[in-house]
This record gives structure tokens, C-alpha cells and sequence, in this order.
């Protein structure tokens, strides 16, 4: 959440999630630029979670991306920083 009000973005909507435990909880929901590196995903929808300071991609982010997870070698990155 403190990057969400470092950047002083604006809140979009309040939502509802459903955790892993099942319980629904509400949340504030807000549209953001995301960069990861030199590529921009414009009006990403993001969670602002106040008892954390984590950021996680989901796979709207992620769905839109070539990865490598390498498990063995504890290494992830994209095809071409990976040699591949």
C-alpha cells in the first residue's frame, strides 16, 4: 500500500477477495502504470493491501510475458537474458 500512496494513486473501486482460507475480505482497488524494466503495462488493476508491503504479480501481468523458471538453478528471467 505505501507504494500505491507514494505515488499518490487514485483508488478506482472497492472489490471484494477471497483468500486461500475462503474468507472474503474488502479491498480498495486501483489502476496503475506497471514497468518491469523497459516494458509498460498501462491501467494494470492492483490490489492495495494495507497490512503488507509485498508486491506480487498476477497473471494478468505475467500472461503477457515469455518467462523461464529454471527450479534446478534457482533462476528466472526472460528467453534472451537467459541465453535462449
Amino acid at each position: 500500500m505505501s507504494y500505491l500512496l507514494t505515488i499518490d494513486a487514485p483508488e478506482t473501486a472497492p472489490a471484494w477477495l477471497v483468500g486461500i482460507t475462503g474468507k472474503r475480505v474488502a479491498i480498495a482497488l486501483y489502476h496503475v502504470d506497471t514497468y518491469l524494466g523497459e516494458v509498460v503495462f498501462p491501467g494494470v488493476p492492483v490490489i492495495g493491501d494495507e497490512r503488507g508491503d509485498e508486491v506480487i504479480l498476477g497473471r494478468d501481468v505475467l500472461n503477457r510475458l515469455a518467462l523461464i523458471l529454471d527450479g534446478p538453478r534457482q533462476q528466472t528471467g526472460f528467453p534472451d537474458d537467459m541465453g535462449m
